[in-house]
C-alpha cells in the first residue's frame, strides 16, 4: 500500500503532479490510498470529503487553521488513514506538520516529493507571508528531507540540493503533462482567429496564472523582448487572469504593443486547445532574474512540458530546468538581455514553416519518448524498489 499525502484541492499543481503518479502506479497494480488535508480557515472552506479524480479515490480531511488543529487534532484525524509507505508531497506546513507529529505514534516509512524550492525568500506563492511562516517553511525544507527514506526531485537543482544535504536516495523525476487527444473543429479555429484579429502573423502563446510573481516577472521580461523585435508581424495570446493582469496590460500599452498582444483571460479546455491549435510558439516565462532566485532555478514548469507534448516550439530562457530539459533547443535565449530576446523573436517570426515544424516535431518526440506518464511511472517504481 502507498499512501499519498498532499495539499487540498485536486486543481493544485503540486497535488496534480502526485495524482498522476498515483494514477500510473494504480494502473500497474499498486494499492493506492490518496489523502489531502484541507486547512480550514475561520472564514470557512469547501471540503469535498471523498471524491474521485480519473479513477483515483481522493479523501479530503479537514484540519482547523489553528495551533491546536495543526499540532494536535490534525495528527489525530490523520493517524487512522496512514497505511503502508507514505508518499509525502512538498514539505509545507498544512500537511507536513500533522504528518510529522503523527509519526510519534505511527512509524510509517515515507518518501518526499519536491517540485520546487519555496525557501526563506518565500517562494512565488508565499512572498506575502511574514517572517515566522517563511522561516517555518525554510525549516521544514531542511528538516524533512533528511528524515525521509528518500527524496524525489522534479528538477536537477533540487536533486543536487538533496544530495548536498546528505540525502542518500534521490531520484530525478521531472514534471510531465497529460495532453488530451482532441480534434479541433476548423470553424472554432476560424472563429478564434477572427476574434483575435490574426491575419498571417506568427502566433505566440503564454498560459498560466497571473498571481505568481515569478511567472509574471518573467512574462513582463518577455513582453519587453517583444517590444525590441524589429518585426511586428506577430500576435501574442496571453491566457489566464490574476492580481497582476492589469499591470501586464499597462505594460503592453506603454510599449505600444496593444495591437500585437491579446489577453483572453481564463479559458475552458476547449478554447485553450483551440488557442494551442492556432499557435506556433509557446512562451515559457520562467527566469531567475527576480528576488526568489533559488525558487526560479528549482522550479519545473508544467507549462513547458505541456508545450512539448502539444508539439509547439518553445521560447524560454537558458536557465534552471528549462535549460536542463531543452539545452539543445535553438529557441532558448540568454537570460538578462531583452535585446537578445527581441532578436530571437525576429528569428522565430522569419523562420520558414518547414523549419518551425521540424523544431515542433522534435519537441513532440521528446515528450512522447522521455516526458510522459509511462516513463515517470517506470522511474518511480525503480525508486520504490530501493526503499
Amino acid at each position: 500500500m502507498i499512501t499519498f499525502l498532499t495539499l487540498a484541492g485536486i486543481e493544485n499543481s503540486t497535488t496534480k503532479r502526485v495524482l498522476y503518479i498515483a494514477k500510473e502506479l494504480q494502473k500497474r497494480g499498486h494499492k493506492v490510498n490518496f489523502l489531502s488535508l484541507n486547512w480550514i480557515s475561520r472564514k470557512g472552506s469547501d471540503c469535498r470529503g471523498t471524491t474521485y479524480f480519473e479513477g483515483i479515490k481522493v479523501k479530503e480531511i479537514q484540519i482547523k487553521n489553528s495551533f491546536i488543529g495543526l499540532f494536535i487534532t490534525g495528527p489525530l484525524e490523520l493517524i487512522p488513514h496512514l497505511k503502508g509507505l507514505i508518499f509525502l508531497s512538498k514539505p509545507l506546513p498544512p500537511h507536513t506538520i500533522p504528518f510529522m507529529m503523527s509519526r510519534i505514534f505511527k512509524k510509517n516509512k515515507f518518501i518526499l516529493d519536491v517540485d520546487d524550492w519555496e525557501g526563506i525568500g518565500g517562494g512565488a506563492s508565499y512572498s506575502h507571508f511574514g517572517w515566522f511562516k517563511r522561516t517555518l517553511i525554510s525549516f521544514l525544507e531542511e528538516y524533512v528531507p533528511i528524515k525521509a527514506k528518500g527524496v524525489i526531485a522534479a528538477s536537477r537543482v533540487l536533486e543536487r540540493r538533496a544530495k548536498d544535504m546528505g540525502v542518500k536516495k534521490v531520484a530525478y523525476i521531472p514534471n510531465v503533462a497529460e495532453v488530451p487527444d482532441v480534434n479541433i473543429n476548423e470553424k472554432d479555429k476560424e472563429d478564434l482567429i477572427k476574434e483575435l484579429g490574426i491575419k498571417k502573423e506568427r502566433v505566440f502563446l503564454s498560459s498560466g496564472s497571473h498571481s505568481a510573481d515569478m511567472v509574471v516577472g518573467g512574462l513582463k521580461y518577455f513582453i519587453e523582448g517583444f517590444s525590441k523585435a524589429k518585426s511586428k508581424n506577430f500576435k501574442l495570446i496571453i491566457t489566464g487572469q490574476g492580481k497582476y493582469t492589469d499591470s501586464l496590460k499597462q505594460l503592453c500599452d506603454k510599449l505600444n504593443l496593444k495591437n500585437n498582444i491579446r489577453f483572453v483571460g481564463f479559458v475552458d479546455e476547449k478554447k485553450f486547445n483551440t488557442c494551442i491549435a492556432i499557435s506556433h510558439v509557446a512562451v515559457v516565462p520562467h527566469n531567475s532574474n527576480y528576488p526568489y532566485t533559488l525558487y526560479a532555478l528549482s522550479s519545473s514548469p508544467r507549462k513547458m512540458y505541456e508545450a512539448l507534448a502539444y508539439g509547439l516550439a518553445i521560447l524560454g530562457c537558458k536557465t534552471g530546468e528549462i535549460n536542463e530539459t531543452l539545452g539543445d533547443c535553438e529557441t532558448l535565449v540568454p537570460e538578462g538581455d531583452v535585446n537578445e530576446v527581441g532578436k530571437k523573436i525576429d528569428e522565430l517570426i522569419n523562420m520558414s514553416e518547414n523549419k518551425l515544424k521540424e523544431l515542433s516535431g522534435k519537441n513532440k518526440d521528446k515528450a512522447e519518448i522521455e516526458y510522459n506518464f509511462k516513463s515517470q511511472g517506470d522511474k518511480v517504481e525503480e525508486f520504490l524498489k530501493t526503499i
